[in-house]
């Protein structure tokens, strides 16, 4: 019901005259993606979430051989915190307690893995809990006998942190 006027009244869309493109000089640079845009592309084939909480992917890892083994600790400053830990869909720490790094690290805090060459291969981490300092933050060092890098993943409670893992 229109209580303003009896009948309504229609306008004629307006219809714009097109306009010539002046050149630009010097031409404007190619668009560059954004680095969300890359990152989804990049991350495209890997789960976006396990067991139900979503998966935030921070960086990608290149490795020189199949065979790694993986070092877990806490990053900085050990405050209590838990994780649990995916490599390829199957979880191989679960409700691990993370402790600083050290050089003679706990037998659990190294993983042996095998890697895949052909296809990309991904590492989850699970807060179990924040520990005293949020986030829940797992640096790991990646040793794949020709060197170690180091990353941190943070993860929280509701999102889990995760790394693509790829073998040159």
């Amino acid at each position: 019901v229109l209580s303003w006027c009896e009948k309504p009244v229609f306008i004629a869309p307006v219809v714009a005259q097109p306009q010539p493109v002046k050149p630009v000089d010097p031409p404007l640079p190619a668009p560059v993606p954004a680095r969300d845009t890359i990152a989804a592309d990049v991350y495209a084939a890997l789960p976006s979430s396990v067991e139900g909480t979503k998966v935030a992917y921070q960086s990608v890892v290149e490795v020189a051989r199949e065979e790694v083994v993986i070092y877990l600790f806490d990053n900085e400053k050990e405050d209590g915190d838990i994780i649990s830990l995916n490599i390829n869909g199957i979880w191989v720490r679960e409700n691990f307690r993370l402790r600083l790094k050290t050089d003679t690290p706990v037998p659990d805090a190294l993983i042996r893995c095998s890697l895949s060459r052909n296809t990309d291969n991904f590492l989850i981490s699970k807060a179990i809990n924040l520990g005293s300092i949020p986030p829940n933050t797992l640096t790991i060092a990646i040793d794949d006998g020709n060197g170690v890098q180091e990353v941190t993943i943070n993860a929280d409670v509701g999102m889990n942190g995760g790394i693509l893992l790829k073998v040159k």
